[in-house]
């Protein structure tokens, strides 16, 4: 019976622990993802999905919908999720508020990321700030609240294979040369431009590869090309693009064509 005991005894203190974990885990990716985008200027109303600039509940839906949790668009909006958390029981991941303004309505919001710092998008754009500056910050602010729950630590479930029909129909983006191929994906997944064009060498599949994840992070393309030219529809699809920023990954490329 005493070894029955200790068993649920142990098994009930692995599942807060367990828990407590899994949330810094995810906390933890949340800065990193808003890390990515220090130096980003600010600018007020900024279209959320657009990276190129953020305000501050722009910045913060953002990044929190990197890791599936849905934010209301404004910072008294954002205000109003998940559940109130005391100044003495902050955690890296919760949401800070204040009123700037003074006249009782809250009108930033910026991301808790430890140690009395928090990550948001202000004026001078994406930086760390004291969160709680007596400069500054210190006064204007209002509450925090906790977005990170344990329904948003639970791993989604995986899908349900169904075995297919034949005959059946399947979406195929063909074209005569890879680099057509690449630029027919990015003209079917982004029809109204990108802000940021990844560019990797042809034959380098493992640098095209590693950038994948960071490019669905940024929302871009990945187009290819020859190491001492531009293929005609990689430039093509580049100049529809019109982004405002291109990042060659790996080996050698150039961005002119012959």
């Amino acid at each position: 019976m005493k070894k029955i005991i200790t068993v649920l005894i142990s098994f009930l203190l692995i599942i807060p622990v367990t828990a407590q974990i899994a949330f810094a885990s995810v906390a933890s990716d949340i800065i990193r993802t808003g890390e990515r985008y220090i130096g980003t200027p600010y600018s007020y109303g900024a279209a959320y999905g657009d990276t190129s600039s953020f305000d501050c509940s722009s910045f913060t839906k953002w990044v929190f919908s990197r890791h599936g949790i849905d934010l209301p668009r404004t910072s008294g909006g954002q205000a109003g999720s998940g559940k109130y958390v005391s100044k003495s029981n902050l955690q890296v991941g919760d949401l800070l508020f204040y009123d700037t303004d003074f006249d009782g309505r809250i009108n930033h919001v910026g991301i808790y990321a430890g140690s009395g710092r928090m990550l948001n998008a202000q004026s001078s754009g994406v930086k760390y700030a004291d969160a709680f500056s007596p400069h500054y910050w210190g006064s204007r602010y209002v509450t925090a609240r906790r977005v990170i729950s344990p329904s948003t630590l639970k791993p989604e479930p995986k899908p349900e294979v169904k075995s297919l029909s034949f005959p059946t129909t399947a979406e195929r983006f063909g074209g005569t040369n890879r680099f057509e191929v690449a630029a027919k994906v990015s003209q079917d997944g982004w029809r109204n431009g990108a802000t940021t064009v990844f560019l990797a060498k042809y034959n380098a599949y493992a640098d095209a590869l590693s950038a994948a994840p960071l490019a669905y992070e940024q929302d871009a393309p990945i187009l290819l090309s020859l190491s001492d030219k531009l293929a005609t529809a990689t430039k093509d699809e580049i100049n529809r693009l019109s982004p405002s920023r291109v990042v060659i990954i790996g080996g050698k490329v150039v961005l002119t064509i012959q």
